[in-house]
């Protein structure tokens, strides 16, 4: 064995036993290891092992992790004796290999279950929930058995986070590569890869994202993704737990909520944009046509452009984090409080429509509204306590009453398919239920009831016409 002594200055050798620390790899031979790992790099071009795209460059951390992965990882190419051709995704600016692999090796060395963010968020995964009695899924196991050769599964080569021993990271292909692991050892043949090196966290969402875009990608998966990416992590994760609204270590939703406690991402940030759209409000709310926001999904909307902006606050530190914020933490905590008892109370009724009338609290129309009413009526403490005290005030009825919602509607101006009120998410149901919940703020009774609810229906219409009458009153006689 040779031996060369390495000097190092001072801020070199610190930089670099702290990049060891933060890997956990401070302990006796790793330094040296490292060292010849970043020199067998420099050598690999010269010993045959890659070509690159035209003249792209290459850091040496990268090149470095394309060496270990050429000399750990048995390819069809290097049985050949080829080259690995190293190459450059400009967008993402990420480096990559394609590449075939066999498949018993692809099973063994595989992680299917992977975080966007194994740094600071290494809980919450990217992928999507394994769905093995799909029948897309079957089909692709009986391929895989009779020969199919597989191709474009998106890898990532990573030794330095959790579950090194397994660093073949699916980020593209989940279901196309458990199907081949489960075709092992009826057939083992080569399949096709695309395998990229020292991602950082942004470069490995967009590459999720790109990589499935080929297939059936929830879009509050997306979402979630998306959320995931944001910096400081997790605030909307952890508000969701501590109002209770998300059980404490649960993720968001992936797909549309096939069950009751599944919230996707766009529910809780409607929530927030709308609660600080209403404690910001300066008009006369009770006599003007307000329309609360929605956040949708994978789409630039206004909602969606001020929630960035509201979480752009929280990272410039002009906000504090949404769970360290009192009036909007008692905002969401009365909202869990109204949705619970809808659940609760309905859940114990026979009646036609309970699964939908007991998560009623959680319809983009109500959840819109409820939260603006929260922030407009900041700014008067007697209406917002009586706004939050409704789930108590409401006794063994339903809080929400939705017997009475389903009846409200105008004769002459909703559609004979409307099914009253609340069931929709369009910007005049939203507008409608705003009333509904302000009205109710400053009503004597303690119940929502059908005069209320017609009430806020005609209320939210006749200042709509009103505001419509002094828009044209300013152009005719302008």
């Amino acid at each position: 064995m040779g031996r060369i002594q390495v000097v190092l200055n001072d801020e070199t050798e610190e930089k670099f036993r702290d990049a060891l620390t933060k890997e956990g790899k401070v302990i006796k031979g790793v330094i040296s290891e490292e060292i010849e790992t970043l020199i067998k790099a420099k050598l690999s071009f010269q010993e045959g092992k890659f070509s690159k795209q035209e003249n792209i460059k290459i850091d040496t951390e990268t090149l470095a992790e394309a060496t270990k992965f050429y000399d750990s990882i048995d390819t069809l190419e290097k049985k050949l004796n080829y080259k690995l051709i190293l190459l450059h995704d400009k967008k993402t600016d990420a480096i990559y290999t394609e590449c075939h692999i066999l498949a018993e090796t692809l099973a063994g060395r595989m992680d299917i279950d992977v975080p966007i963010d194994p740094d600071f968020q290494p809980q919450f995964r990217a992928n999507r929930d394994f769905r093995p009695h799909d029948l897309t899924y079957i089909k692709m196991v009986e391929d895989s058995k009779h020969g199919r050769q597989f191709s474009d599964i998106i890898i990532e080569y990573d030794t330095k986070h959790e579950k090194a021993e397994k660093p073949l990271k699916i980020l593209g292909g989940q279901h196309r590569s458990q199907a081949i692991k489960e075709a092992l050892p009826t057939i083992n043949r080569y399949h096709g890869v695309r395998v990229y090196f020292n991602l950082n966290k942004d470069k490995r969402t967009e590459l999720y994202v790109v990589s499935n875009t080929n297939i059936d990608v929830p879009p509050d998966l997306l979402d979630r993704l998306e959320e995931q990416g944001l910096l400081p992590p997790n605030k909307l994760r952890e508000f969701a737990w501590e109002i209770g609204l998300l059980e404490a270590g649960r993720d968001f939703s992936e797909r549309k909520a096939t069950e009751e406690d599944d919230i996707p991402v766009k529910t809780i940030r409607t929530f927030i944009i709308n609660f600080y759209d209403g404690k910001n409000y300066n008009g006369d709310f009770d006599n003007e046509p307000i329309i609360p926001e929605l956040c949708m999904s994978r789409v630039d909307d206004e909602g969606s452009k001020k929630y960035k902006k509201i979480y752009e606050q929280i990272k410039e530190n002009i906000l504090k984090p949404f769970k360290d914020q009192p009036d909007l933490l008692e905002a969401g905590k009365n909202f869990v409080k109204l949705h619970k008892k809808q659940f609760e109370t309905i859940n114990k009724k026979t009646m036609k429509g309970k699964k939908e009338f007991r998560s009623k609290a959680l319809t983009p129309s109500i959840i819109s509204g409820w939260a603006f009413a929260a922030g407009v009526l900041q700014q008067d403490k007697t209406r917002l306590e009586k706004l939050y005290h409704l789930p108590e005030k409401s006794g063994t009825t339903d809080p929400l009453n939705v017997e009475v919602l389903r009846t409200s509607k105008l004769e002459d101006f909703d559609s004979p398919t409307y099914r009253g009120l609340g069931t929709r998410s369009s910007p005049t149901e939203r507008g409608r239920i705003l009333k509904l919940f302000l009205s109710y703020s400053r009503a004597k009774k303690d119940k929502i009831d059908k005069d209320l609810s017609m009430y806020a229906i005609q209320k939210y219409h006749a200042d709509e016409s009103k505001a419509k009458t002094e828009q044209a009153e300013k152009r005719a006689l302008a």
